[in-house]
């Protein structure tokens, strides 16, 4: 009866080294995109993109200004037809690809963490005006953290890199200057 002992042996083994590699749960490698003159080339651009709400929908003022990209796609095209931002789920992890469907390439962009789990993602993806760059803005857990917090990434496509910016500057900028 001890012949099945080696074969539960793998079987365990074989769940843990798979749940090492899985993409839903693996930490992308982000960089510090405070001093990179191409993503600050977009930060304005994707900036200008984030809608602000005031007031609750009874009229009544906010504390604080909520900033949200609209939208809630499961896969969105560039403007030139070349690249697709697919999102994929599992659980209460949420991926993000872009793809080049004529290449049939994938590339994993981000993968982050529900902050609220079931409430789904709450965080938006937009493509610049010239389809070089990708934004990832609102709330989420990235894997390894620890908490919930502000996602706001820009992805340049042609390095194939995903860079941190620090958007508040730029939306203190609208949320100051008279409405047109």
């Amino acid at each position: 009866m001890k012949h099945w002992r080696p074969y539960l042996f793998l079987a365990l083994l074989a769940c843990w080294l798979i749940s090492l590699f899985d993409p839903f749960t693996e930490r992308v490698k982000i960089h510090d995109g405070s001093q990179v003159p191409a993503v600050l080339r977009y930060q304005q651009e994707f900036a200008d993109s984030i809608k602000i709400t005031t007031h609750w929908n009874n009229g009544q003022p906010l504390h604080n200004p909520h900033f949200y990209l609209p939208g809630n796609y499961s896969t969105l095209d560039s403007p030139d037809g070349v690249h697709r931002l697919q999102w994929r789920e599992k659980d209460y992890f949420h991926t993000l690809d872009i793809t080049r469907p004529t290449m049939k390439s994938t590339a994993t962009i981000l993968n982050v963490e529900e902050g609220d789990p079931g409430s789904g993602k709450a965080y938006r993806g937009t493509w610049s005006a010239d389809s070089q760059a990708v934004f990832v803005f609102g709330e989420g857990r990235l894997p390894g953290d620890k908490y919930s917090g502000q996602l706001s990434f820009i992805y340049l496509v042609s390095e194939k890199r995903l860079y941190q910016v620090d958007i508040q500057k730029n939306l203190a900028q609208r949320i100051a200057a008279p409405p047109h």
